[in-house]
């Protein structure tokens, strides 16, 4: 009888304890545009790099790096200040600058937070528009475009004429964006700006899920390399419809 209660409380304190570690685990991220949580207590500053390889593009592993670092650091939410991807200002490296912060439940927390207006689509078309807008981009990288980039088996963008492009959709609703090597789904929504990046020299494409930042990204290309590939054009160039 002993044995079996000595038991029972083994069980009941490794669930417990499982259930806490992953309470702890849990990190909250907060992009540039979106507030951190009121009452959490700032504990430092954080960088976080790493050498760009083919194996290393995910944006995910690059935050979890990130994340991990911040439970080092005993927080559990953390504020991004700035985020950098392969090619932008001629960097090499992903890299995440952040600032670390504590609360008492990162769940509740998240739960709390305001929701962000997405303030890119209505400064880039009407929310009344009966299309939405894709904006391609990719980071300067060496080597040959392996091909191009398809919205449900059709060609919208070539990389070996430029390095960014936008597309105008005029049907609502789940969309396959594809390359040869990978393929995502894109709920597409008329009076909505979608960001695009595209690494053309793997066939890699990551849907950029936070407006705010896939503009700042978008935007960097636009300006500052655009005129690599011929003669440049007018930012944003003239709409290819779809």
């Amino acid at each position: 009888m002993n044995r079996f209660i000595l038991l029972l409380l083994l069980v009941l304190f490794t669930a417990s304890s499982s259930a806490q570690k992953k309470k702890d685990d849990h990190v909250l991220v907060c992009e540039e545009n979106v507030p951190v949580p009121v009452g959490a207590k700032y504990i430092g500053k954080i960088r976080v790099m790493n050498e760009f390889t083919e194996t290393q593009i995910s944006q995910n592993l690059m935050m979890k790096n990130a994340m991990e670092k911040v439970l080092r650091r005993g927080g559990n939410v953390l504020k991004v200040t700035r985020y950098e991807i392969p090619g932008i200002n001629g960097k090499k490296e992903f890299r995440i600058w952040g600032d670390v912060y504590k609360v008492d439940d990162a769940d509740k927390a998240a739960a709390l937070l305001p929701k962000v207006p997405d303030s890119i689509s209505l400064r880039l078309l009407s929310d009344t528009s009966k299309y939405a807008l894709l904006f391609i981009y990719e980071p300067i990288l060496t080597g040959t475009p392996n091909c191009n980039l398809y919205l449900n088996g059709k060609s919208i963008y070539d990389p070996s004429i430029r390095y960014f492009d936008t597309v105008k959709v005029y049907k609502e609703g789940h969309h396959i964006l594809s390359t040869c090597a990978s393929a995502d789904t894109l709920n597409i929504k008329f009076g909505k700006a979608y960001f695009i990046c595209y690494w053309p020299v793997y066939s890699i494409v990551r849907i950029v899920r936070n407006p705010y930042k896939g503009y700042k990204e978008f935007k960097c290309i636009a300006d500052k390399v655009g005129p690599i590939k011929g003669k440049r054009k007018p930012w944003p160039k003239q709409y290819e419809d779809y």
